[in-house]
């Protein structure tokens, strides 16, 4: 026995269960907060780190950019980031990626490796970036 469809344009989806489903009930929907976006049933340990970066994120974005404007044209890995200000993949990452969603560094166009030997990306200020034909 299949459950029963809605019969109107918006009602919402049914559930194994055979009743409607909630947008709280999708473990894919996000809350949007000063930390980013958490799902809705993430553990508690997610939803307070997520208000706690909330504080410090501009800060660490600044810290960030910073560095990567300070390497110049030679520009800066994620890697060499982490170690030149001593923060941890999981805090510097998303600080770097906010900053290129909004232009502030962008990909150099050449990779450097990681100290486990992989190829990573090479990020630089729009003004760093080297030009082809640009004499550098």
């Amino acid at each position: 026995m299949t459950p029963d469809l809605p019969l109107w344009k918006d009602a919402a989806p049914l559930g194994s269960n055979g009743r409607a489903i909630k947008q709280r009930d999708n473990p894919t929907t996000r809350a949007r907060g000063p930390g980013g976006a958490v799902r809705w049933n993430a553990p508690d340990t997610s939803h307070e780190a997520a208000r706690r970066i909330a504080a410090a994120s501009g800060r660490l974005c600044r810290l960030v950019l910073d560095h990567i404007r300070s390497c110049g044209p030679h520009g800066a890995t994620d890697a060499e980031t982490q170690a030149a200000l001593g923060i941890l993949m999981q805090t510097q990452t998303p600080r770097r990626k906010s900053l290129a969603d909004v232009g502030a560094v962008v990909f150099a166009g050449f990779y450097r490796p990681t100290p486990s030997g992989r190829r990573a990306r090479v990020w630089v200020t729009p003004e760093n970036l080297r030009r082809e034909g640009g004499g550098e």
